[in-house]
């Protein structure tokens, strides 16, 4: 009979872990991206009263009789499904919708993860947790180490944008201050006073095909048109940024002729001057450069911020420039890219952005991604860290590969299902009483069988 008391002891115990884990689950009902848990049981081990025996030529078999010894608490899981979206109008306050954890640095250095968004900038211009504890960022879209970067917003920075003087060799797509030049034919009219003093017009038209590469190109097809008489006299050069015509005496006249290319268009060679011997285009491409503020009154500082769903940081300065970073293509690969309030955008190395401003990981948020999430163990805090049965780490960006996509403006609330949890609690009360029924029934009859012996 004493068996049976341990039995159901058992019983009782395993339903109060059960109600432990419910009571947990309520009481973080509204905790940001606080996954629930439940909890599943297993039974424990069997006293075996008769092993059966097989069936003969004269008699069928006999099945073993086995009897159990109670419970236990085999497993405490989380969901770690996705809990609904809380607008709270913040910009830094974020949430993952779908898989990934947020990266986070403790002050001692170790890496934790979380799904709880609610983070703020502090006076440095860190990303931080509640508790301060730095936001990680990244240089690379995926990878299977961390990056310990902080994410940190450039309060103050100097800008200097200015012609690219290497614009000639950039391939004409990449040109940055035009949207693009098309195949075909242009022209340039030329009036020049010849060597009776008669005043003569001449049109030179060059090609722009499918071998044409860069802007040199371009002055090399014009240069090789240039008839014999106006040799050394009409030259093109691309210096400074822009695609140049230059002349010298007896030319007294240049204007464009009609084409089939919207080269002269997109440059705005159509309508420019001609003064001082010389046509010049608009800027076509640009380079600049960032570093640190050497005069505060003077230099650019951070008026807002925007966080888009694949985790990267625009900044918005005082004069209307942006700075942000950008996937190149589908590779791992990511780069600056710096927008004027004229609209002048400059991707990769076209942008120096100096270390002491800010590197690519500060603008890019980390994600975390885990063969077995199940396997992370809860530090509190809405923090995790990793097990011995989490598995592999793959870190990366969000809306990409494995990682979900981030929504800023609101927070992830927690995914606790209240019906589920008053449905298992009452189960688990219940569990108790009809256990402690049974603990109870065996106790009087052991005490039966004590008086018996009186």
């Amino acid at each position: 009979m004493s068996q049976a008391m341990y039995t159901s002891a058992s019983g009782m115990s395993s339903a109060q872990t059960a109600i432990n884990v419910v009571a947990n689950n309520i009481a973080n009902m509204n905790t940001v991206a606080f996954k629930e848990s439940s909890v599943n049981f297993s039974d424990v081990f069997y006293g075996k009263l008769s092993a059966g025996s097989p069936s003969t030529s004269t008699s069928g078999g006999v099945n073993p009789m086995e009897v159990g010894y109670g419970t236990q608490v085999s497993q405490i899981s989380q969901n770690f499904t996705t809990g609904t979206f809380q607008s709270t109008g913040k910009s830094t306050d974020l949430m993952i919708q779908g898989n990934g954890f947020f990266t986070v640095m403790t002050p001692s250095g170790e890496m934790q993860y979380t799904k709880a968004g609610n983070f703020s900038i502090d006076n440095n211009g860190y990303l931080v947790t509640p508790s301060g504890f730095k936001v990680l960022g990244t240089d690379t879209a995926f990878g299977t180490s961390a990056d310990e970067t902080p994410v940190r917003i450039p309060q103050l920075v100097h800008s200097e944008v200015t012609a690219n003087t290497e614009a000639g060799s950039k391939k004409l797509s990449d040109l940055n201050g035009i949207d693009g030049i098309t195949k075909g034919t242009f022209g340039m009219k030329v009036t020049y006073t010849d060597t009776n003093g008669d005043e003569q017009t001449v049109t030179i038209q060059a090609t722009i095909g499918e071998d044409t590469k860069n802007l040199n190109d371009i002055r090399d097809a014009f240069n090789a048109q240039v008839p014999t008489e106006l040799k050394d006299k009409v030259s093109a050069v691309v210096e400074d940024g822009k695609f140049k015509f230059k002349t010298t005496a007896p030319v007294t006249e240049m204007a464009m002729a009609t084409g089939t290319s919207n080269f002269l268009t997109e440059t705005e060679l159509a309508v420019a001057d001609f003064e001082g011997g010389i046509m010049e285009s608009k800027t076509l491409d640009w380079k600049g450069s960032l570093s640190a503020s050497v005069n505060k009154q003077l230099d650019l500082s951070a008026s807002d911020y925007e966080i888009y769903e694949n985790g990267s940081i625009e900044v918005t300065y005082s004069n209307g420039d942006k700075l942000r970073v950008m996937r190149v293509d589908n590779s791992p690969q990511i780069e600056f890219q710096y927008t004027t309030s004229s609209g002048i955008t400059l991707n990769g190395k076209e942008i120096n952005v100096s270390e002491d401003v800010a590197t690519v990981g500060n603008l890019q948020i980390q994600l975390a991604h885990f063969m077995n999430p199940d396997g992370l163990e809860q530090e509190g805090n809405n923090l995790y860290s990793i097990g011995i049965n989490t598995g592999e780490a793959i870190y990366g960006i969000a809306n990409s590969s494995l990682f979900g996509g981030i929504k800023s403006g609101g927070l992830e609330a927690s995914n606790v299902d209240l019906t589920k949890q008053f449905s298992d609690m009452i189960i688990a009360q219940r569990a108790i009483e009809a256990n402690s029924r049974v603990f109870n029934t065996a106790n009087q009859v052991m005490q039966s069988l004590v008086y018996l012996g009186q």
